[in-house]
């Protein structure tokens, strides 16, 4: 027998994973910076993780600003007290990636 809600319920199943996938953006510092260069390097680097679409680098401030989308799930800060341990999946192929070249990333 055919439900007359269930019509209705098709067109809204994907509303949630829609906001899920809004950009977000997330500001993170990179030590060892000393040069346009290696802030076009960090750039590429940060830029080549699958979560991320654009990444911003003001070497001079030791600061990257990530954009991409589902950034802020599992976000983990440096240190905080909820801090479990565990970084988001996006934070660790960055901070793997960076200090492979020998630039500590912070995450703030």
């Amino acid at each position: 027998q055919h439900h007359p809600n269930e019509a209705f319920q098709q067109p809204n199943s994907n509303v949630a994973s829609d906001t899920e996938q809004e950009e977000q953006e997330v500001v993170f510092f990179v030590e060892n910076m000393t040069c346009g260069g290696c802030g076009g390097h960090v750039r590429n680097l940060v830029e080549s993780v699958a979560e991320i679409t654009q990444a911003t680098v003001e070497w001079r401030l030791a600061r990257v600003t990530a954009r991409g989308k589902g950034l802020l799930q599992h976000y983990a800060k440096d240190g905080g007290e909820d801090h479990d341990g565990e970084r988001a999946m996006w934070q660790q192929s960055v901070a793997t990636l960076l200090e492979k070249e020998g630039y500590p990333v912070h995450f703030s």
